[in-house]
């Protein structure tokens, strides 16, 4: 073998030699980095059971578990309602018979409001002429107040000098008492 062909061998030796140490570094390397990402696939892996129980655990409320009502919070679920559309506004309906008071022609009071001034120059309308009226009633049921009836006894002195004295009725000779309608 000729000294060249050796030289040129062992160049190719160093070179072989530092491009095996080059890829062990990259070997160890690389393992170093798979088992970063086992680790980190076996925590994701966690994570992913951990998300899935807390979703099931936000999902629950008073209807699909045993949690007591109390505890779904503010939100509540939307009311299922067994009616179904049927195509009308709420109200009265588009040529329906209306329905209202009927005005009396004969009202119990009757207060006049006129105006004091003219709107426009100010001037008092006191003796004005009444050019027209509207009319609005207001039903209102009288305020209710209890009957009180006092029983009073008289004392009478006869002629030949004895006193006779009345006695209540019906138990009234307590001072204060319910009558009949309430006492029911």
């Amino acid at each position: 073998m000729s000294q060249a062909s050796y030289a040129t061998l062992v160049c190719d030796c160093e070179a072989l030699k530092a491009k095996v140490a080059t890829q062990a570094e990259m070997i160890e390397k690389l393992e170093a980095r798979i088992v970063e990402l086992v680790d980190q696939d076996r925590l994701i892996a966690e994570l992913r059971c951990e998300v899935a129980e807390l979703k099931g655990r936000l999902n629950t409320n008073s209807r699909n578990s045993s949690k007591p009502p109390s505890s779904d919070g503010y939100v509540k679920p939307a009311p299922r309602s067994l009616r179904r559309a049927s195509g009308r506004h709420p109200g009265k309906q588009p040529g329906a018979k209306g329905a209202r008071l009927v005005p009396l022609a004969n009202p119990d009071k009757v207060l006049y409001h006129a105006p004091s001034n003219c709107k426009s120059c100010g001037r008092d309308l006191k003796d004005a002429d009444i050019i027209d009226t509207e009319a609005r009633q207001v039903f209102d049921l009288p305020p209710m107040a209890p009957e009180v009836i006092e029983h009073r006894v008289q004392r009478r002195r006869c002629r030949c000098g004895t006193l006779s004295v009345a006695s209540f009725v019906n138990g009234h000779a307590i001072m204060h008492r319910c009558g009949q309608i309430i006492a029911r």
